[in-house]
């Protein structure tokens, strides 16, 4: 068995973190001086070095970036990571359907028991979040969030939806 190797932060990486670091909130740094800086393009082949820098100034920094087509990455605004998180509950809606799409075409007398209880737990997760992603569901959490003005627990959030027979 071959041994995993955790891969370092490479020097790339560390250069484009370097540079990252100084934009101010709300700038723009372009792929131009990003590429310069490592010798490769950030957009081709130096893409995992500026993904690396992204990802560590995220964890470390707390520092969000989002990429601007064809000009750079942008340094988000407080406002803008909030903005952002809504494509996010658009794309995990999205992708649920789908993925319930694709389990109700199969044959499921034809699974193994074991396929079965996979099938079954993933049908039922899957329409979980595509159910709490929906926007009247948001709106109706939203609601809630404004007068309480504090994170849902897991528990205070299930009960939002709890169907009482």
């Amino acid at each position: 068995m071959a041994t995993r190797v955790i891969p370092e932060f490479s020097v790339d990486g560390q250069r484009l973190a370097m540079a990252m670091r100084e934009v101010p909130v709300d700038g723009v740094i372009s792929y131009a001086d990003l590429s310069a800086l490592i010798s490769r393009n950030v957009q081709r082949e130096g893409r995992s070095a500026l993904m690396s820098a992204r990802r560590q100034l995220q964890r470390d920094e707390r520092m969000i970036f989002d990429a601007v087509k064809n000009v750079g990455v942008k340094r988000l605004t407080n406002s803008l990571v909030v903005s952002t998180s809504q494509s996010a509950l658009k794309h995990i809606n999205r992708t649920s359907r789908k993925g319930m799409g694709r389990l109700v075409c199969v044959d499921y007398q034809n699974l193994t028991r074991e396929e079965m209880v996979r099938h079954n737990t993933s049908l039922s997760l899957l329409s979980v979040f595509y159910e709490v992603t929906k926007v009247k569901s948001v709106r109706q959490i939203e609601c809630v969030v404004a007068v309480t003005q504090k994170v849902l627990r897991l528990e205070e959030t299930l009960e939002l939806f709890r169907v009482v027979p």
